[in-house]
Protein backbone atom coordinates (compact mmCIF):
# COMPACT_ATOMS: atom_id res chain seq x y z
CA UNK A 1 0.00 0.00 0.00
CA UNK A 2 2.74 2.30 0.80
CA UNK A 3 4.86 1.27 -2.13
CA UNK A 4 1.38 2.50 -4.59
CA UNK A 5 1.22 5.90 -2.54
CA UNK A 6 4.86 6.42 -3.29
CA UNK A 7 4.52 5.71 -7.03
CA UNK A 8 1.36 7.85 -7.15
CA UNK A 9 3.04 10.60 -5.75
CA UNK A 10 6.05 10.00 -7.68
CA UNK A 11 3.96 10.46 -10.80
CA UNK A 12 2.28 13.21 -10.13
CA UNK A 13 5.12 15.36 -9.13
CA UNK A 14 6.59 14.43 -12.36
CA UNK A 15 3.06 15.07 -14.13
CA UNK A 16 3.30 18.91 -12.49
CA UNK A 17 7.14 19.14 -13.44
CA UNK A 18 5.87 18.49 -16.96
CA UNK A 19 3.53 20.80 -17.01
CA UNK A 20 5.50 23.75 -15.63
CA UNK A 21 8.34 23.03 -18.60
CA UNK A 22 5.50 22.85 -20.93
CA UNK A 23 3.51 26.10 -20.03
CA UNK A 24 6.39 28.68 -19.45
CA UNK A 25 7.50 31.39 -20.93
CA UNK A 26 10.71 31.34 -23.99
CA UNK A 27 14.03 32.31 -22.66
CA UNK A 28 14.19 35.34 -25.39
CA UNK A 29 11.77 38.00 -24.21
CA UNK A 30 13.75 40.79 -26.43
CA UNK A 31 11.45 43.17 -28.33
CA UNK A 32 13.70 42.22 -31.33
CA UNK A 33 12.71 38.21 -31.25
CA UNK A 34 9.78 38.98 -30.41
CA UNK A 35 9.31 41.46 -33.83
CA UNK A 36 8.39 44.53 -31.37
CA UNK A 37 8.22 48.02 -32.79
CA UNK A 38 7.33 50.80 -34.81
CA UNK A 39 9.46 48.85 -37.70
CA UNK A 40 6.67 46.10 -37.39
CA UNK A 41 4.19 48.47 -36.56
CA UNK A 42 3.84 46.75 -33.32
CA UNK A 43 4.20 47.60 -29.54
CA UNK A 44 4.42 45.61 -26.43
CA UNK A 45 1.00 45.33 -24.23
CA UNK A 46 2.53 42.90 -21.54
CA UNK A 47 5.02 40.47 -20.46
CA UNK A 48 5.10 36.94 -20.67
CA UNK A 49 2.67 35.37 -18.60
CA UNK A 50 2.74 31.22 -18.99
CA UNK A 51 -0.59 30.66 -17.82
CA UNK A 52 -2.55 31.60 -20.84
CA UNK A 53 -2.32 31.81 -24.91
CA UNK A 54 -4.40 33.99 -27.09
CA UNK A 55 -7.03 31.73 -27.37
CA UNK A 56 -7.00 32.49 -23.18
CA UNK A 57 -6.42 35.66 -23.90
CA UNK A 58 -9.43 35.95 -26.35
CA UNK A 59 -12.15 34.37 -24.55
CA UNK A 60 -11.23 36.35 -21.26
CA UNK A 61 -11.48 39.51 -23.26
CA UNK A 62 -14.73 39.28 -24.13
CA UNK A 63 -16.08 36.57 -21.97
CA UNK A 64 -14.29 37.87 -19.31
CA UNK A 65 -14.57 41.58 -20.20
CA UNK A 66 -11.19 41.64 -19.12
CA UNK A 67 -9.30 44.02 -21.50
CA UNK A 68 -6.45 45.90 -21.34
CA UNK A 69 -6.48 49.68 -20.81
CA UNK A 70 -6.89 51.52 -23.98
CA UNK A 71 -4.53 52.94 -26.28
CA UNK A 72 -3.59 49.13 -25.73
CA UNK A 73 0.14 49.69 -26.30
CA UNK A 74 1.05 51.42 -23.07
CA UNK A 75 4.04 49.12 -21.47
CA UNK A 76 3.56 48.65 -18.60
CA UNK A 77 1.26 47.78 -16.46
CA UNK A 78 1.07 43.99 -16.98
CA UNK A 79 -1.88 42.06 -18.20
CA UNK A 80 -2.58 39.47 -16.36
CA UNK A 81 -6.94 38.46 -15.48
CA UNK A 82 -6.44 35.84 -18.46
CA UNK A 83 -4.73 33.36 -15.63
CA UNK A 84 -8.75 32.87 -14.74
CA UNK A 85 -9.44 31.83 -18.05
CA UNK A 86 -6.41 30.01 -18.72
CA UNK A 87 -5.35 27.79 -22.14
CA UNK A 88 -8.20 27.53 -23.95
CA UNK A 89 -8.29 25.26 -27.14
CA UNK A 90 -10.43 26.20 -30.33
CA UNK A 91 -13.74 24.54 -28.63
CA UNK A 92 -14.67 28.38 -28.76
CA UNK A 93 -15.99 27.80 -32.35
CA UNK A 94 -18.53 25.65 -31.88
CA UNK A 95 -19.77 26.89 -28.47
CA UNK A 96 -22.32 28.98 -29.74
CA UNK A 97 -20.68 32.50 -28.48
CA UNK A 98 -18.94 33.06 -31.38
CA UNK A 99 -19.40 33.19 -35.30
CA UNK A 100 -17.98 33.18 -38.60
CA UNK A 101 -18.10 36.15 -40.31
CA UNK A 102 -17.12 37.05 -44.08
CA UNK A 103 -14.51 40.26 -43.61
CA UNK A 104 -12.68 42.18 -41.25
CA UNK A 105 -15.09 44.84 -41.10
CA UNK A 106 -17.88 42.58 -39.54
CA UNK A 107 -15.53 40.90 -37.17
CA UNK A 108 -13.61 41.30 -33.84
CA UNK A 109 -11.47 38.69 -34.30
CA UNK A 110 -9.05 37.33 -36.49
CA UNK A 111 -8.39 33.43 -36.95
CA UNK A 112 -4.72 31.76 -37.95
CA UNK A 113 -3.51 28.48 -39.61
CA UNK A 114 0.08 28.57 -41.30
CA UNK A 115 3.03 26.65 -41.53
CA UNK A 116 4.41 25.63 -37.65
CA UNK A 117 1.39 27.44 -36.07
CA UNK A 118 -0.08 24.51 -33.64
CA UNK A 119 -3.48 24.67 -33.28
CA UNK A 120 -4.20 27.91 -35.07
CA UNK A 121 -3.82 31.30 -33.75
CA UNK A 122 -6.21 34.32 -32.72
CA UNK A 123 -5.99 37.58 -32.51
CA UNK A 124 -8.20 40.52 -31.14
CA UNK A 125 -9.54 43.71 -33.11
CA UNK A 126 -9.23 46.69 -30.85
CA UNK A 127 -9.41 49.68 -32.81
CA UNK A 128 -7.98 52.41 -34.95
CA UNK A 129 -4.29 53.68 -33.00
CA UNK A 130 -2.16 55.78 -35.66
CA UNK A 131 -4.18 55.57 -38.61
CA UNK A 132 -3.77 51.55 -38.62
CA UNK A 133 -6.46 48.86 -37.49
CA UNK A 134 -5.07 47.04 -34.52
CA UNK A 135 -5.16 43.89 -33.15
CA UNK A 136 -4.25 42.00 -29.68
CA UNK A 137 -2.60 38.36 -29.64
CA UNK A 138 -0.42 36.32 -27.41
CA UNK A 139 1.74 33.26 -29.36
CA UNK A 140 1.37 30.48 -27.76
CA UNK A 141 1.59 30.05 -23.97
CA UNK A 142 5.38 31.29 -24.10
CA UNK A 143 5.86 35.00 -25.95
CA UNK A 144 4.82 38.29 -24.85
CA UNK A 145 0.72 40.06 -25.43
CA UNK A 146 1.65 42.55 -28.03
CA UNK A 147 -0.62 44.88 -30.06
CA UNK A 148 0.17 44.73 -34.03
CA UNK A 149 -2.20 44.96 -37.38
CA UNK A 150 -3.46 42.66 -39.17
CA UNK A 151 -0.66 41.07 -40.72
CA UNK A 152 2.02 42.43 -37.96
CA UNK A 153 2.58 39.80 -35.18
CA UNK A 154 5.69 38.42 -35.60
CA UNK A 155 5.47 34.96 -36.76
CA UNK A 156 3.81 36.59 -40.36
CA UNK A 157 7.48 37.62 -40.87
CA UNK A 158 8.59 33.46 -40.79
CA UNK A 159 5.73 31.28 -41.16
CA UNK A 160 3.16 30.75 -44.07
CA UNK A 161 -0.25 31.60 -43.76
CA UNK A 162 -2.61 29.07 -44.88
CA UNK A 163 -5.87 30.20 -43.59
CA UNK A 164 -7.47 33.19 -42.38
CA UNK A 165 -10.69 33.44 -40.97
CA UNK A 166 -12.85 36.45 -39.38
CA UNK A 167 -15.11 35.60 -36.57
CA UNK A 168 -17.02 37.85 -33.75
CA UNK A 169 -18.03 37.27 -30.27
CA UNK A 170 -22.14 36.75 -30.61
CA UNK A 171 -21.96 36.37 -26.69
CA UNK A 172 -24.69 34.43 -24.69
CA UNK A 173 -28.14 35.21 -24.62
CA UNK A 174 -28.74 38.08 -22.34
CA UNK A 175 -32.35 38.72 -19.95
CA UNK A 176 -33.83 37.12 -16.81
CA UNK A 177 -33.80 33.03 -17.00
CA UNK A 178 -36.16 33.70 -13.76
CA UNK A 179 -39.43 35.47 -14.92
CA UNK A 180 -41.56 36.53 -11.86
CA UNK A 181 -45.00 38.20 -12.90
CA UNK A 182 -46.53 38.59 -16.26
CA UNK A 183 -44.39 41.47 -17.59
CA UNK A 184 -42.91 41.30 -20.80
CA UNK A 185 -39.12 40.76 -20.89
CA UNK A 186 -36.33 41.23 -24.03
CA UNK A 187 -33.76 38.85 -24.96
CA UNK A 188 -30.99 39.98 -27.06
CA UNK A 189 -27.59 38.71 -28.35
CA UNK A 190 -24.86 41.31 -30.14
CA UNK A 191 -25.86 42.91 -33.03
CA UNK A 192 -23.34 42.01 -35.88
CA UNK A 193 -23.65 43.63 -39.64
CA UNK A 194 -24.67 40.23 -42.10
CA UNK A 195 -26.02 38.30 -39.54
CA UNK A 196 -29.54 36.89 -39.57
CA UNK A 197 -31.19 35.98 -36.06
CA UNK A 198 -33.82 33.07 -35.86
CA UNK A 199 -35.74 33.03 -32.82
CA UNK A 200 -38.02 29.97 -31.27
CA UNK A 201 -38.98 28.27 -27.97
CA UNK A 202 -38.07 24.73 -28.23
CA UNK A 203 -40.42 24.21 -24.98
CA UNK A 204 -42.64 25.46 -23.00
CA UNK A 205 -44.32 28.10 -25.69
CA UNK A 206 -47.19 27.49 -24.08
CA UNK A 207 -46.10 29.26 -20.35
CA UNK A 208 -43.83 32.00 -22.53
CA UNK A 209 -44.22 32.59 -25.72
CA UNK A 210 -42.77 35.06 -28.57
CA UNK A 211 -44.66 38.06 -28.77
CA UNK A 212 -42.33 40.15 -30.81
CA UNK A 213 -38.69 39.94 -32.39
CA UNK A 214 -36.52 42.19 -34.75
CA UNK A 215 -33.16 40.83 -35.14
CA UNK A 216 -30.87 40.06 -32.46
CA UNK A 217 -34.05 41.11 -29.98
CA UNK A 218 -36.64 38.90 -29.04
CA UNK A 219 -39.37 39.84 -26.48
CA UNK A 220 -41.71 37.07 -24.50
CA UNK A 221 -44.65 37.47 -22.84
CA UNK A 222 -45.58 35.14 -20.20
CA UNK A 223 -48.99 33.12 -19.76
CA UNK A 224 -48.32 30.06 -17.31
CA UNK A 225 -46.04 29.42 -14.46
CA UNK A 226 -43.80 26.25 -15.21
CA UNK A 227 -40.44 26.09 -17.48
CA UNK A 228 -39.16 27.13 -21.30
CA UNK A 229 -36.05 27.50 -23.67
CA UNK A 230 -35.78 29.69 -25.53
CA UNK A 231 -33.63 29.17 -28.95
CA UNK A 232 -31.54 31.26 -30.83
CA UNK A 233 -29.87 29.91 -34.48
CA UNK A 234 -27.46 32.94 -35.87
CA UNK A 235 -26.54 32.88 -39.44
CA UNK A 236 -24.02 35.27 -41.52
CA UNK A 237 -24.00 35.48 -45.08
CA UNK A 238 -21.08 33.39 -45.92
CA UNK A 239 -22.10 30.18 -43.73
CA UNK A 240 -21.53 30.70 -40.18
CA UNK A 241 -23.61 29.81 -37.69
CA UNK A 242 -24.27 29.42 -34.52
CA UNK A 243 -26.86 27.93 -32.16
CA UNK A 244 -27.59 28.29 -28.48
CA UNK A 245 -30.33 28.12 -25.64
CA UNK A 246 -31.44 29.74 -22.71
CA UNK A 247 -33.39 27.88 -19.88
CA UNK A 248 -36.21 30.11 -18.52
CA UNK A 249 -38.66 29.50 -15.43
CA UNK A 250 -41.67 31.40 -15.15
CA UNK A 251 -43.92 32.60 -12.22
CA UNK A 252 -46.58 34.56 -12.85
CA UNK A 253 -47.96 34.88 -9.19
CA UNK A 254 -51.59 35.06 -10.92
CA UNK A 255 -54.57 34.23 -9.00
CA UNK A 256 -56.44 31.62 -10.43
CA UNK A 257 -53.64 30.19 -12.63
CA UNK A 258 -53.98 26.23 -12.80
CA UNK A 259 -53.46 23.09 -14.48
CA UNK A 260 -55.59 19.74 -15.51
CA UNK A 261 -54.85 16.37 -16.06
CA UNK A 262 -57.21 14.38 -18.33
CA UNK A 263 -57.72 10.53 -18.08
CA UNK A 264 -54.16 10.88 -16.12
CA UNK A 265 -52.54 12.09 -19.55
CA UNK A 266 -49.89 14.65 -19.19
CA UNK A 267 -50.79 17.90 -17.24
CA UNK A 268 -51.45 20.93 -19.16
CA UNK A 269 -51.99 24.59 -18.61
CA UNK A 270 -55.56 25.49 -17.52
CA UNK A 271 -57.11 27.90 -20.28
CA UNK A 272 -60.57 29.94 -20.03
CA UNK A 273 -62.31 26.57 -22.36
CA UNK A 274 -60.39 24.11 -22.27
CA UNK A 275 -60.91 20.92 -24.81
CA UNK A 276 -61.05 17.37 -23.17
CA UNK A 277 -61.48 14.00 -24.02
CA UNK A 278 -64.48 11.92 -22.73
CA UNK A 279 -63.31 10.12 -19.28
CA UNK A 280 -62.42 12.03 -15.89
CA UNK A 281 -61.09 15.41 -15.65
CA UNK A 282 -58.82 16.98 -12.73
CA UNK A 283 -58.02 20.41 -12.17
CA UNK A 284 -55.66 22.57 -9.49
CA UNK A 285 -55.77 26.16 -9.53
CA UNK A 286 -53.24 28.50 -7.55
CA UNK A 287 -53.73 32.03 -6.01
CA UNK A 288 -51.31 33.77 -4.10
CA UNK A 289 -52.47 34.24 -0.41
CA UNK A 290 -55.70 32.75 -1.00
CA UNK A 291 -56.80 30.90 2.29
CA UNK A 292 -60.60 29.02 0.75
CA UNK A 293 -61.82 28.62 -2.75
CA UNK A 294 -65.42 28.28 -3.80
CA UNK A 295 -67.01 26.12 -7.20
CA UNK A 296 -69.89 26.92 -8.62
CA UNK A 297 -71.40 24.91 -11.88
CA UNK A 298 -72.44 27.62 -13.92
CA UNK A 299 -73.70 25.19 -16.86
CA UNK A 300 -74.01 21.43 -18.17
CA UNK A 301 -75.30 18.55 -15.87
CA UNK A 302 -72.20 17.07 -14.94
CA UNK A 303 -71.81 16.01 -11.16
CA UNK A 304 -68.13 17.12 -9.62
CA UNK A 305 -66.27 16.86 -6.44
CA UNK A 306 -63.93 19.85 -4.99
CA UNK A 307 -61.97 19.86 -2.12
CA UNK A 308 -60.50 24.01 -2.05
CA UNK A 309 -58.53 24.74 -5.13
CA UNK A 310 -58.83 21.13 -6.38
CA UNK A 311 -61.78 20.00 -8.81
CA UNK A 312 -62.55 16.75 -10.86
CA UNK A 313 -65.68 15.29 -12.79
CA UNK A 314 -66.56 12.70 -15.37
CA UNK A 315 -67.20 14.48 -18.74
CA UNK A 316 -69.10 12.15 -21.48
CA UNK A 317 -68.82 12.24 -25.52
CA UNK A 318 -70.53 15.37 -26.63
CA UNK A 319 -71.21 17.56 -23.58
CA UNK A 320 -69.78 20.60 -21.26
CA UNK A 321 -69.64 22.01 -18.25
CA UNK A 322 -68.86 25.89 -17.02
CA UNK A 323 -67.78 26.74 -13.49
CA UNK A 324 -67.20 30.00 -11.80
CA UNK A 325 -64.21 29.17 -9.00
CA UNK A 326 -63.65 32.38 -6.52
CA UNK A 327 -60.55 32.76 -4.56
CA UNK A 328 -60.57 34.54 -1.46
CA UNK A 329 -58.18 35.31 1.39
CA UNK A 330 -57.99 35.14 5.17
CA UNK A 331 -60.71 37.93 5.36
CA UNK A 332 -62.85 36.49 2.93
CA UNK A 333 -62.04 39.54 0.52
CA UNK A 334 -62.49 38.09 -3.11
CA UNK A 335 -58.83 37.76 -4.50
CA UNK A 336 -60.07 36.88 -8.06
CA UNK A 337 -62.37 35.14 -9.82
CA UNK A 338 -62.51 33.34 -13.06
CA UNK A 339 -65.04 31.48 -15.54
CA UNK A 340 -63.57 27.75 -16.98
CA UNK A 341 -65.07 25.39 -19.29
CA UNK A 342 -64.63 22.42 -20.48
CA UNK A 343 -66.29 20.44 -23.63
CA UNK A 344 -66.05 17.71 -25.46
CA UNK A 345 -66.37 18.53 -29.05
CA UNK A 346 -63.10 17.47 -31.15
CA UNK A 347 -59.75 18.82 -30.57
CA UNK A 348 -60.23 22.15 -31.92
CA UNK A 349 -56.61 21.46 -33.46
CA UNK A 350 -55.26 22.61 -36.49
CA UNK A 351 -54.03 19.73 -39.15
CA UNK A 352 -51.65 19.45 -41.12
CA UNK A 353 -49.27 20.61 -39.35
CA UNK A 354 -47.00 22.06 -41.45
CA UNK A 355 -49.25 22.76 -43.99
CA UNK A 356 -49.28 24.00 -47.69
CA UNK A 357 -51.86 25.26 -49.50
CA UNK A 358 -55.02 24.63 -46.68
CA UNK A 359 -55.72 23.76 -43.63
CA UNK A 360 -58.73 22.04 -41.53
CA UNK A 361 -59.77 22.45 -38.08
CA UNK A 362 -60.50 19.79 -35.55
CA UNK A 363 -64.29 20.34 -34.47
CA UNK A 364 -67.45 17.64 -34.55
CA UNK A 365 -70.39 18.59 -36.37
CA UNK A 366 -72.76 21.38 -35.78
CA UNK A 367 -70.51 22.68 -33.72
CA UNK A 368 -70.04 26.35 -35.18
CA UNK A 369 -66.55 28.17 -34.53
CA UNK A 370 -64.60 31.33 -35.96
CA UNK A 371 -61.19 30.43 -36.93
CA UNK A 372 -58.61 33.46 -36.73
CA UNK A 373 -54.86 33.40 -38.44
CA UNK A 374 -52.46 35.97 -36.81
CA UNK A 375 -48.64 36.83 -38.04
CA UNK A 376 -46.21 36.07 -34.54
CA UNK A 377 -46.70 39.98 -34.53
CA UNK A 378 -50.59 39.46 -33.66
CA UNK A 379 -51.78 40.98 -36.49
CA UNK A 380 -55.32 39.34 -37.77
CA UNK A 381 -54.37 37.97 -41.48
CA UNK A 382 -57.52 35.88 -42.10
CA UNK A 383 -61.01 35.12 -40.24
CA UNK A 384 -63.22 32.44 -40.69
CA UNK A 385 -66.88 32.86 -39.38
CA UNK A 386 -68.85 30.13 -38.82
CA UNK A 387 -66.72 27.33 -39.62
CA UNK A 388 -67.94 23.82 -40.96
CA UNK A 389 -66.28 20.70 -40.01
CA UNK A 390 -63.98 18.78 -42.36
CA UNK A 391 -64.17 22.08 -44.50
CA UNK A 392 -60.76 23.31 -45.92
CA UNK A 393 -59.26 26.87 -45.29
CA UNK A 394 -57.00 28.27 -48.20
CA UNK A 395 -53.71 29.99 -47.15
CA UNK A 396 -52.34 29.44 -50.14
CA UNK A 397 -51.72 33.53 -50.32
CA UNK A 398 -49.51 33.32 -47.27
CA UNK A 399 -45.89 33.27 -47.49
CA UNK A 400 -43.98 30.36 -46.03
CA UNK A 401 -43.50 30.46 -41.90
CA UNK A 402 -45.06 30.60 -38.66
CA UNK A 403 -48.51 31.68 -37.61
CA UNK A 404 -50.77 31.71 -35.18
CA UNK A 405 -54.20 29.95 -35.57
CA UNK A 406 -56.80 30.74 -32.86
CA UNK A 407 -60.16 29.16 -32.47
CA UNK A 408 -63.38 30.17 -30.63
CA UNK A 409 -66.47 28.50 -29.52
CA UNK A 410 -69.30 30.93 -28.25
CA UNK A 411 -67.14 33.73 -28.32
CA UNK A 412 -64.53 31.70 -25.98
CA UNK A 413 -61.26 30.99 -26.96
CA UNK A 414 -60.73 27.05 -27.65
CA UNK A 415 -57.42 26.41 -28.69
CA UNK A 416 -54.52 28.67 -30.03
CA UNK A 417 -51.47 27.22 -31.90
CA UNK A 418 -48.31 27.80 -33.77
CA UNK A 419 -48.00 26.17 -37.02
CA UNK A 420 -45.76 26.66 -39.85
CA UNK A 421 -46.31 27.53 -43.71
CA UNK A 422 -44.62 25.77 -46.05
CA UNK A 423 -45.55 25.75 -49.78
Amino acid sequence: MKSNVLNLTILFVLLVSSMQLWAQCYSSQSDEYWRIGSTYGSSKVSNCISTYNCFGFMRSYFENSCQPTQPYYNYPPGYTCPEIQGIKNNGWKVGGNYIKVCNEASANIVYYEGEGIDGGHAAVKVGIIGGAQKYISKYGSDGPLVSHNLNGSWYHYTKIITLTEFWSYLGSISGISSVVGTASQNYTVASIPGVTYSWSMTSGGENIYISSQSGNTVTLSPLHSGSAVLSLTATSTCGGTATQQLAISVQTNSCLEGTYMNNSSIIKNLNNSNSVSAGWVQCTVTCPNAASYTWQRTSGSISYYNSGNFLSFNITSGASVSFLVTARNSANSILGSRNLTFYNYGSYRAFPNPASSSLKIDVSEETPVTVVIHSLKESCLKEIQDYESKSSIDISDLEDGEYIVRVYHNGKLANRERIKIVH
